[in-house]
């Protein structure tokens, strides 16, 4: 059981409705309290909107704070910063640790008292909006820019330093940390990824009937397409890129509801009289409760140009709507939806900032109510698989207890399932690997595919001799023959960790790879961690790792090319919940299963990978994927399954060509290694005929021209 905790919470500002930063900590605040701890708001009198002594059960410390007066509006960093300090010298000095949204303030508390842990949970940042600010800097006098860029630097000066002094920075988005992680040097161990989540109690779909009254109220033709869209009207939401969208299609939509405010909203009113729409937007304005307008609608929308996380996506979501906003990554659009939106199944995440693609989504959308249910189903099955409350507490209790001390109640028991068919040799092995693990593992499972050598005779004499000693529990399932696939799902079919861990029963871990992963998966923020591995043949001992990046577009697309995680399911690490959110392995695959259960978990959860060869990959009695026949079958199996995933993208054809052209290589390699030289080149020749400048059919074929190498009967 950890010790309780006393943790107070800064705030820059605190308020009931309308403001992410409060919504988030709110949130993750209630969560802390419900796991056992003490949680306090810090926050300035004039920077509280709230009413009454706690706000959600939620204790407030209300202290007087010098105001924000500043000379000139370039130095505005100077004037945060010298408010920060002075709220720093006013911060009770009894806590176990201090979190704050505000990086001013880090950097305060630290110089204020240096031991003190702080954990700066970093909602946005300033690097987010450099092409915005770019944008912005262009347009404007050259008597402006001057004092535009001092402004810029004191800000990002002020925001680098709060983050170095921090011991821990939570980002929302994989996207925000690796910006700021790199813009700003800072040490990958102390950046993770901690999501927003939403309380899905209150945003869920709503009852017909009471729909039905909602659209009558805000006058919603009950049998119209209606989108909505909630923020702050500034330049960074891009709501005009919606309003022209809508005004593409107004034939097909019946109600736009704007719900919020800000300093565009008037020139977005001009916009949408001069498209002549009026009728069907309706400016709703800033609501206490955004929850009544989202049930009302059937899709939701958020175009935004930067967007650290989208808070607003989540909670359509909830609510059971498709989600449609920007790609990030193109045209300077720095957004982290993509995060929550998998594209394609709870909505679409466009390739670029065009009222064009916008239109035709919201058409697609419009014309097909079977398509918008089904997304909407699975965007609250997801909402309640990653970002229900809760999730976001267990991650920051973590990351604190990391700094200060302790341990979590939740959340690191390790269950590992070991498939096996007729590998009584080296089964031995793989169970001591386990059981010298330097973070216990709390059970084996050991699923026996059928096995005819004497398995289930090995594994109770294994299971008798660590009677008594300390280590996991060992527990042995026997089950018809039907593949590996087939077999880890009947295994975290009875798992009862929080995390699972899939072996091969002829390889082996190194002692120390759970311990690696669950401390990568903490400080990423990830349901899921890789590995790179040893490949041992008997004859040669060989490393192999990815060093490519590990965004979610990245991984689908490279893993959909070739299966660049060769290392199998012996390295994988991932939560109980991200495994069976997913389906686990796919039995129809008879080979090619972890490539297909990588593809759908970097689809829809965030996968994080080590360098480091944890595992150790061996050549064992029974190997499947032996065969070169075989595997290529698995290939194509893979490419018709997820070529979607990749036609979406930009220049998707030519992926898939590629894709085509490397399985072809892949096969006409392995017949070649096996001396079967007639198959060999004629995969070979397909794959340069689908893709001329792979490097590695020219030189087999050159070689076997000239006679300069000979190929043996053992498989590199």
């Amino acid at each position: 059981m950890q010790a309780r905790m006393r943790l107070l919470w800064h705030l820059p500002s605190l308020s009931e409705s309308g403001c992410g930063m409060s919504r988030r900590a709110r949130n993750a605040a209630a969560g802390l309290r419900e796991r056992g701890h003490d949680v306090t708001f810090f926050v300035a009198r004039d920077s509280c909107r709230t009413h009454g002594e706690a706000i959600d059960d939620i204790p407030i410390q209300r202290v007087d704070a010098p105001p924000a007066r500043t000379l000139h509006w370039s130095l505005q960093a100077l004037s945060r910063s010298r408010r920060a300090a002075a709220l720093a010298r006013l911060m009770p000095a009894d806590g176990t640790a201090v979190l704050t949204c505000q990086p001013e303030f880090a950097a305060a508390v630290k110089r204020h008292d240096e031991g003190m842990p702080v954990l700066l949970v970093a909602c946005c940042s300033q690097r987010l909006y450099d092409a915005e600010h770019d944008r912005s800097r262009a347009g404007r006098s050259w008597l402006r820019r001057g004092p535009f860029l001092v402004n810029q630097r004191l800000l990002r000066q002020a925001e680098r330093e709060g983050f170095r002094h921090a011991d821990i920075v939570a980002f929302d988005s994989g996207m925000t940390r690796h910006i700021v992680t790199r813009a700003y040097a800072l040490a990958d161990e102390r950046c993770i990824v901690v999501p927003p989540t939403v309380d899905t109690r209150r945003f869920r779909p709503a009852a017909a009937l009471h729909r039905e009254q909602m659209r009558r109220w805000f006058g919603v033709p009950s049998d119209g397409f209606c989108v909505a869209w909630t923020g702050r009207m500034d330049d960074a939401k891009n709501v005009e890129m919606l309003i022209d969208a809508v005004a593409i299609v107004r034939e097909r939509i019946s109600t736009l509801l704007l719900v919020g405010d800000g300093p565009l909203r008037p020139s977005l009113e001009a916009r949408v009289r001069a498209h002549g729409i009026q009728r069907q937007v309706i400016f709703a304005g800033m609501q206490a409760d955004v929850t009544p307008w989202l049930q009302a609608s059937d899709a939701f929308v958020l175009p935004s140009r930067v967007e650290s996380f989208g808070v607003a996506v989540i909670e359509a979501m909830s609510c059971g709507l498709p989600a449609i906003a920007l790609r990030g990554g193109a045209n300077g659009v720095r957004s982290g939806a993509c995060q929550s939106i998998v594209n394609g199944e709870t909505g679409f995440l466009l390739p670029e900032e065009s009222p064009d693609e916008l239109a035709e989504r919201l058409k697609l959308l419009a014309a097909d109510a079977g398509l918008r249910a089904r997304m909407g189903r699975a965007a609250r099955k997801r909402v309640e698989t990653e970002f229900a409350l809760g999730r976001d507490a267990l991650r920051l209790e973590q990351a604190i207890l990391a700094v200060v001390g302790g341990t979590a109640d939740s959340g690191d028991t390790v269950s590992a399932v070991i498939p096996t068919y007729n590998s009584r040799s080296v089964l031995g092995h793989a169970l001591d690997s386990i059981c010298a693990q330097t973070h216990p593992v709390r059970e084996v499972i050991v699923v026996d595919d059928g096995s005819t050598d004497g398995t289930a005779e090995f594994v109770r004499e294994y299971r008798d001799a660590c009677t008594g000693r300390a280590g996991p529990q060992v527990r042995y399932l026997h089950r018809t023959n039907a593949g590996p696939a087939a077999a880890r799902n009947a295994g975290a079919a009875i798992a009862r960790g929080e995390w699972l861990a899939f072996l091969d029963a002829d390889d082996v871990w190194m002692p120390d790879k759970i311990a690696a992963q669950l401390t990568a998966a903490a400080r990423a923020g990830a349901d899921a961690v890789v590995t790179a591995v040893t490949q041992d043949d008997g004859a040669r001992r060989q490393v192999v790792r990815y060093a490519g990046p590990t965004t979610r577009d990245a991984l689908v697309t490279t893993l959909v090319r070739r299966n660049i995680l060769t290392s199998g399911a012996s390295t994988v690490l991932v939560r109980r919940a991200a495994f069976q959110s997913i389906g686990g392995f796919d039995p129809a695959f008879a080979v090619a299963e972890d490539r297909d259960f990588f593809i759908r978990l970097a689809d829809r959860h965030r996968v994080t990978y080590l360098p480091r060869p944890l595992a150790c990959r061996r050549t064992g009695p029974v190997r499947y994927g032996d065969d070169p026949e075989r595997n290529l079958r698995g290939s194509q199996q893979i490419l018709v399954s997820h070529a979607h995933r990749v036609l979406e993208r930009r220049f998707g054809r030519l992926i898939l060509r590629e894709a085509r052209a490397r399985m072809r290589e892949r096969a006409g390699m392995h017949y070649l290694h096996r001396g079967q030289v007639r198959p060999a080149v004629k995969e070979l020749c397909r794959a340069l005929a689908l893709w001329p400048l792979l490097g590695n059919p020219w030189k087999a074929l050159i070689n076997l021209a000239t006679g300069r190498r000979r190929y043996g009967e053992r498989i590199a």
